[in-house]
């Protein structure tokens, strides 16, 4: 079993902290993302899991094996880094083999294990071409192939689609989660690219400052964030926010006006308590598409901007002097300089406590309306 548990993780450089106290765990087969900006220490906490990095403080068991004094060779792992890390004087076929070669591995042996994993990420006919003449998609199949080739308990990703164009990084991110479909290897990827996260994983882990932000499932980290640091990292358009507070009969006042959002959802609160609203830009909506029900009120705005993104279009409005950001239908998206009157959905509003940055709705409600 590829089950991994991290317990009171702790590493520090020189007098900088970046992990205090880390807890996870990880079950058999599960594919894990650890998302977060850079300096949170996702990375550090890959490379202790691959044994490449020295744990200060606290245990990691792979298989309930404590690996912390176990070599990187006897862990169990395969790890693919950003960087290519290609032999240039071999050939594909060659540094693929390389790792079976170290262990003897019979000839004939090596050649079938190659050819199946050659064949498996479509580069059975680059065999005998050198990473120099291979395009970047490419040397990173030879890459992935050659930690795939050792049939490891555990598949680590370092941020491996960042040198890629946009292009490949979406045929590639597809590989990678139709291979874990087939193989079914326990696998942790490392990314600070939200969309790879929502795309890849069965459970998203946010990493801000050494710490465990948040951790759930694409869709509990997007509709359920927790913080308001992982409701501004995870989502495209970032997330609008406004400053309001506690008003009378389940209201909140804001800068235009008020919203209606039920009196039992601020339940505990004092009047005039501050709150931060957020509000993502597919849940303020043009007139006539939310039931009545649903409308926890509305704001005027005037259009500055106008972006076409194809299928949307995206509207950076003015609200006074305040700036929001709006997705609407691509094809009759309104005129710069116009003035629409938006609906606010009550079930999709974030509310936070600007104090902590807690959010205040609980999760399990959060989601249950977000549904």
């Amino acid at each position: 079993m590829a089950t991994i548990e991290i317990r009171d993780i702790g590493k520090n450089y020189g007098d900088v902290r970046v992990l205090d106290g880390l807890n996870l765990d990880i079950g058999d087969g599960e594919f894990i993302v650890l998302l977060g900006p850079s300096g949170c220490g996702k990375s550090t906490m890959l490379r202790m899991i691959a044994g490449l990095e020295d744990v200060d403080s606290g245990t990691i068991a792979i298989g309930g094996t404590v690996v912390n004094d176990l070599a990187p060779g006897d862990r169990g792992v395969a790890m693919v880094f950003q960087s290519y890390a290609l032999y240039p004087h071999m050939t594909v076929f060659d540094n693929i083999a390389f790792g079976l070669r170290r262990l003897r591995v019979p000839k004939s042996e090596i050649a079938r294990r190659v050819d199946e994993v050659a064949k498996l990420l479509s580069i059975d006919g680059l065999l005998t071409r050198k990473p120099a003449q291979l395009s970047g998609g490419q040397q990173q199949r030879v890459a992935m192939a050659r930690a795939m080739i050792k049939t490891p308990s555990v598949f680590l990703f370092d941020e491996p689609l960042s040198n890629l164009d946009a292009k490949l990084r979406d045929h590639l991110r597809v590989e990678i989660k139709r291979l874990h479909g087939m193989l079914g290897t326990t696998t942790i990827f490392v990314t600070h690219d939200q969309l790879e996260a929502m795309a890849l994983a069965d459970r998203i882990v946010v990493m801000n400052g050494g710490r465990i932000e948040q951790q759930g499932t694409p869709q509990e980290i997007y509709h359920a964030p927790q913080t308001l640091f992982v409701a501004r990292f995870v989502g495209n358009p970032t997330i609008n926010l406004l400053d309001g507070q506690v008003g009378k009969e389940g209201r909140i006042e804001y800068m235009s006006g008020s919203l209606d959002v039920g009196a039992a959802r601020l339940d505990g609160l004092d009047s005039g308590s501050p709150l931060t609203i957020g509000i993502r830009a597919r849940d303020l909506k043009l007139p006539g598409r939310l039931p009545e029900a649903a409308i926890a009120g509305r704001i005027d705005a005037k259009v500055e901007l106008v972006e076409l993104l194809g299928d949307e279009a995206q509207l950076d409005l003015l609200v006074g002097d305040k700036s929001l950001v709006v997705l609407v239908d691509g094809r009759t998206p309104p005129a710069t300089g116009s003035t629409l009157s938006l609906e606010i959905d009550r079930n999709a509003l974030h509310l936070f406590d600007p104090k902590n940055g807690r959010a205040i709705r609980k999760t399990s409600q959060k989601l249950h309306q977000a549904a």
